[in-house]
């Protein structure tokens, strides 16, 4: 039996090409919103450009079409934001249980101070996380342009 995978496919216009990758532009579609899997850490626009590995040799002009695994992309979202929502929470629990008791300034305090921490070591594992296989967008086939 085989065993399908949800994959989030979008369709991207190669915009560079070198040996081994391609520039693709991929428009932002609403169910991106404010994601940020396929853009981590860039600025907000109506389009992301994204480097994937040119498997299919394709051209400047071409249209493709890309796949990133739908649980890696709920795994990154966790990553994102409930791992600083949890140190957030525990930082709030540890100042008013832990520290100081009774303390609601304390507890804010320590609540943002892990928030911050955790968002500092996010970014301490920004490039492991980016070379990583499990969350590449792979180049899955040539499409015909939507015009």
């Amino acid at each position: 039996m085989i065993k399908e995978v949800n994959t989030m496919k979008e369709l991207a216009t190669v915009i560079q090409t070198n040996d081994q990758d391609a520039l693709v532009r991929v428009l932002r579609s609403d169910a991106c919103g404010k994601c940020k899997a396929c853009s981590m850490w860039s600025e907000k626009s109506e389009y992301i450009d994204l480097t994937v590995k040119n498997t299919l040799d394709a051209k400047i002009g071409d249209s493709v079409e890309l796949d990133l695994d739908s649980p890696d992309v709920l795994a990154a979202s966790f990553v994102m934001y409930v791992i600083p929502l949890i140190a957030l929470i525990g930082g709030v629990m540890l100042g008013y249980y832990v520290i100081k008791p009774n303390d609601e300034l304390t507890a804010v305090i320590t609540g943002f101070i892990l928030l911050a921490l955790s968002y500092i070591g996010l970014k301490f594992n920004d490039n492991r996380l980016k070379n990583s296989d499990r969350f590449v967008i792979k180049m899955t086939g040539k499409a015909t342009p939507l015009l």
